[in-house]
Formats: structure tokens, sequence, C-alpha cells
């Protein structure tokens, strides 16, 4: 709901080290990357999303299966929401259901 489009301004967060759930439906956000050193500008002094659990990304413009497997890099999350995304949704080129769960 914010016009967020670019992966890189969410990494800025990443060092909140009591962040828990991270909101970012209606976005229009198209890729996600774990963060590491040579990945961004910023340099880490803690483990980046360290604490978060939850990831909500629906109704984004995720379409690349490479965004869904960077999810497993994430040291703690145990809840992600990714329908309304292209990659969730077969008819327009997604994966099924059933084989992004598997994924993460």
């Amino acid at each position: 709901e914010n016009q967020l489009s670019e992966w890189g301004e969410i990494v800025k967060l990443s060092e909140l080290t009591s962040l828990e759930q991270l909101h970012l439906n209606r976005n229009n956000l198209s890729q996600v990357f774990y963060p590491t050193s040579d990945s961004t500008v910023i340099s880490f002094t803690n483990e980046a999303f360290k604490n978060l659990l939850c990831l909500l990304l629906g109704d984004n413009n995720i379409s690349d299966v490479d965004s869904v497997d960077s999810l497993n890099s994430f040291p703690r999350l145990t809840d992600v929401r990714l329908s309304g995304n292209p990659v969730a949704d077969p008819v327009r080129g997604g994966i099924p259901r059933f084989v992004l769960i598997a994924r993460l």
C-alpha cells in the first residue's frame, strides 16, 4: 500500500533486531533477496533480519523463483504470504502452490 518497488529499500530495515513481522502486501515489489555484504551497499553489524518470523508479500509483482528460494536464507522466517503474485499464479506463468511450499 506504500507503492514500494525496490527491495533494496526494505533491506535498510534488516538491522532492526527486534523486527518480527514485516507487512508488505499490496506494493509493487518485483523481487526479494536475502541481504549479504556482497549484495548491498550497507554493511551489516548483525545478522540481517535475524528475528523476522513473518513476511507478508501478497499482491506484489514477484515473478521469479529465485525470490522464493531466497526466503530460505532468512534465519527464523516461519510465515510467508505470496498470494496475488505472478510467481504464485500458474495462470500468469507462476508455479503451483504445492511447488512453492516445497521450495520453502
